[in-house]
């Protein structure tokens, strides 16, 4: 009998993550470079700590030649190894081009969200959406919040809110592009509105644009993603920049997140086999989705109040299966469409796993109230609102979304829509000249 230990680290505190590799290791030869007739298997799913890693012992019943694949959100590595005994393998995970993008350029002393005004920019200043030229030479961030969109109107500048600079219209140009946590009493505003009841003051924002060469982006940005109590366990940290794009430089809204990360990029990319593996993982001590509860239930119960971390999970189990017998976890599923009428994502998820389960007037009555709702939260709802529609049959509703769904950067976990010059809907007091 074979004992190996396995265990992953990484040097680069960016890296760091729960669960974020998932090791399998297979005997595909003997010492001697034979094939092995019947190939033995073994998958972990492992966190990725940082300097001092944590072993995990697995067996297998003989030496050989081993492949070893590290799967990890942003990469997939492959070697082989020969065993000839027990012994332990340490697996170190090196920087990727997302974590030194995140880091670039950032001052992490300060995380409030500041504001400066370009010295360089005198006199007569153009309209906001031409500044925007003067921005990209000077490697800024030009900000205009927006009023909420939707699928009709995401292309108006109307919707664009005034931001005066010595009485002149002007978009917020900012130095620092870390975007700082809101306040208790904000996110559990922000709670309120998505669970559709009366707030005790104003929210942030959840629209802003970014301005530059090619077009605008309107991105979501997703406050509640932010832990409503202190989780000792989790850090979360969101920051925008520019990313080189078939579009030219576009907005990138960057997310690290110790707790859920992995969970958010392997979503994104589509790897929902994965995705529930290291849900699962997650979710061991706190009741596995094998016989107790999935990540909706765990992520809406007690205090944790986490609801977009719940219609995260949602999407992993509704792309995982396709059949027609109901779950208990079906029943959580719909808790949470019902729980917050102001976020799409959850009736979408709901409507699709009715259409799954050939519940036809049901799978129309939530989908389209997602559409209804408004933008999703997620760029991969958009992907099920599609599909659903689709399998539907319904045309005017595929019509109705299929402009935002063509224009949201899929390779964003969050809403992130490209509109380019030339097909935004003019304001003549603001564009005029630069649609």
């Amino acid at each position: 009998m074979i004992h190996l230990e396995v265990g992953v680290f990484t040097l680069d505190p960016r890296e760091a993550l729960q669960r974020g590799a998932i090791v399998t290791l297979a005997l595909i030869a003997g010492l001697e470079g034979e094939r092995i007739a019947s190939r033995q298997q073994k998958t972990l799913v492992m966190d990725i700590v940082r300097d001092e890693p944590k072993y995990t012992r697995v067996s297998f019943e003989q030496p050989g030649i081993y492949e070893l694949t590290v799967r990890l959100p942003s990469r997939t590595e492959i070697r082989e190894v020969t065993v000839e005994e027990s012994t332990s393998l340490t697996i170190e995970v090196r920087p990727s081009a997302t974590a030194a993008d995140f880091l670039a350029g950032i001052d992490w002393s300060d995380l409030a969200r500041s504001n400066v005004r370009l010295p360089e920019l005198k006199g007569t200043l153009p309209n906001a959406i031409g500044r925007a030229h003067v921005m990209n030479t000077l490697d800024f961030l030009a900000l205009r919040e927006m009023n909420t969109p939707d699928y009709t109107n995401f292309k108006s500048t109307n919707l664009l809110a005034p931001f005066t600079v010595n009485g002149i219209e002007a978009p917020r140009f900012s130095r620092s592009t870390v975007i700082g946590s809101p306040t208790v009493n904000e996110l559990n505003n922000i709670y309120l509105a998505l669970s559709g009841l009366p707030t005790n003051g104003a929210t942030p924002a959840r629209w802003t644009n970014c301005f530059g060469v090619s077009g605008r982006d309107l991105v979501s940005i997703p406050w509640i993603w932010f832990p409503l109590i202190e989780d000792e366990d989790r850090s979360v940290e969101l920051k925008l920049s520019r990313k080189e794009s078939v579009s030219g430089l576009t907005t990138a809204l960057h997310v690290r997140d110790t707790k859920w990360g992995a969970l958010l990029e392997l979503v994104t990319q589509g790897r929902m086999q994965d995705a529930a593996l290291v849900a699962d993982s997650l979710l061991e001590g706190h009741g596995s989705s094998l016989g107790g509860r999935t990540l909706p239930e765990y992520a809406l119960e007690g205090k944790l109040r986490e609801p977009l971390v719940a219609a995260l999970g949602g999407i992993i189990l509704v792309s995982n299966i396709a059949d027609l017998q109901r779950k208990r976890w079906d029943d959580w599923l719909e808790n949470l469409a019902n729980w917050f009428p102001n976020m799409p994502d959850a009736a979408a998820i709901y409507g699709y796993r009715c259409l799954q389960m050939g519940e036809i007037e049901e799978a129309n009555l939530w989908l389209t109230r997602s559409v209804n709702q408004g933008l999703p939260f997620f760029s991969a709802t958009f992907r099920l609102l599609t599909l659903g529609f689709s399998q539907l049959e319904d045309r005017r509703s595929l019509d109705l979304i299929s402009p935002a769904a063509a224009a949201v950067d899929v390779t964003q976990p969050f809403t992130v829509i490209h509109v380019p010059w030339g097909t935004t809907t003019r304001d003549p007091a603001t564009t005029e000249g630069h649609g």
